[in-house]
């Protein structure tokens, strides 16, 4: 269970004359001393490189007919655990239930991993070489499903090895970092400063770097979630999953200096995917030349990836699909209509190209 920190346990101790964050005290107090913890069967590991593991939530169990195959791809701020969060909210195991033969990515620990430092050796010496081993074992192309920077960094592997992906699911998955209102790119042209002086003298970025940085867009986040939190019946999936979610954003990922370098400064602060100035092995990432079908997952309520960031990758690539569900970010993954709302029609639009 993560720790509330500094300000956390303050604000536990002094309650007094705080009758407005009573509700929020509260939560926080109900979720440090939860001793519900996710259990999952462990996922099989099929495959290593440097701190990047190919797993698989269900063991083969021998010949079964053909099925269609999907990789999942986390983004690198936070883990893959949400791909596989608990029981009641688990994307891989609910795919594979849809007859889909499911994989998750998992980056491990990147900043000590000195084969996939950088964008290019992340992508043509690690998610490559993966989608090699699951095509291989399935023999034939996959199905890539990327979340947030996972599908901004699968289209730089399709754009690398188009023949590798069967297609590509784009979840969320940022592309124009100035289109619409621009919000988390002000935030991170204020924050950016700080953070590159910090990585001066740091071989890489913290997570409690990016957490301050994502928190900054809702000051009150942490007070309306721990009120609700505080309200939930015990016991029921609602709590499972929030302590679930709670526990993963608190277990963020450092990023190494070149990466974090890379979206910090070109992808947020320059806007080179969309400028067309983003490459990977040298050559320009450019999703109007990545003759492989899309399904772009967008949404009007995602604050971290706004509609217009995600969804222009509708208008460019030459065959895509556009899905907007009424879902925030996490939302998708995580909330209450992610199933209906956003995996099915993922999993419909599989089975359709299988």
């Amino acid at each position: 269970m993560a720790q509330l920190g500094m300000a956390g346990s303050n604000l536990l101790e002094n309650e007094e004359g705080l009758p407005g964050l009573v509700p929020m005290i509260n939560g926080m107090r109900r979720y440090q001393e939860s001793a519900y913890r996710p259990i999952l069967p462990e996922r099989e590991i099929i495959w290593r490189m440097g701190t990047v593991t190919l797993q698989k939530t269900i063991p083969d169990s021998g010949s079964q007919p053909k099925r269609p195959v999907c990789l999942l791809i986390p983004s690198l701020i936070n883990r893959s655990e949400i791909l596989d969060l608990c029981q009641e909210r688990s994307l891989a195991r609910w795919l594979e239930q849809q007859g889909i033969t499911t994989y998750i990515l998992d980056w491990g620990m990147l900043a000590e991993d000195q084969g996939a430092s950088d964008m290019d050796s992340l992508i043509l010496n690690r998610l490559i070489p993966a989608l090699e081993c699951v095509q291989k074992i399935n023999d034939g192309s996959v199905h890539v499903l990327g979340y947030c920077m996972g599908g901004t960094i699968a289209l730089g592997a399709a754009s690398a090895r188009p023949e590798l992906f069967k297609s590509l699911t784009l979840l969320a998955a940022p592309w124009d970092f100035h289109a619409g209102s621009g919000a988390l790119a002000a935030r991170v042209k204020f924050w950016a400063p700080s953070a590159m002086t910090s990585l001066a003298s740091r071989e890489s970025l913290p997570p409690e770097w990016l957490q301050t940085l994502f928190a900054s867009l809702d000051p009150l986040l942490a007070q309306k979630k721990f009120s609700r939190f505080a309200a939930l019946a015990q016991g029921t999936a609602e709590e499972h999953i929030f302590i679930a979610l709670e526990d993963w954003l608190n277990n963020g990922a450092a990023l190494p200096k070149p990466i974090a370098r890379e979206c910090i400064l070109d992808w947020f602060l320059h806007n080179s995917p969309a400028q067309g100035l983003w490459t990977v092995g040298s050559r320009p990432v450019d999703p109007s030349r990545i003759d492989v079908p899309a399904l772009v997952v967008a949404s009007r309520q995602d604050r971290l990836v706004e509609f217009e960031c995600a969804a222009i990758l509708h208008e460019i690539l030459p065959e895509s699909a556009l899905v907007q569900p009424e879902c925030g970010h996490i939302g998708m993954i995580a909330g209450r209509r992610s199933v209906a709302d956003v995996w099915q029609p993922i999993a419909n639009w599989i089975k359709n190209r299988a």
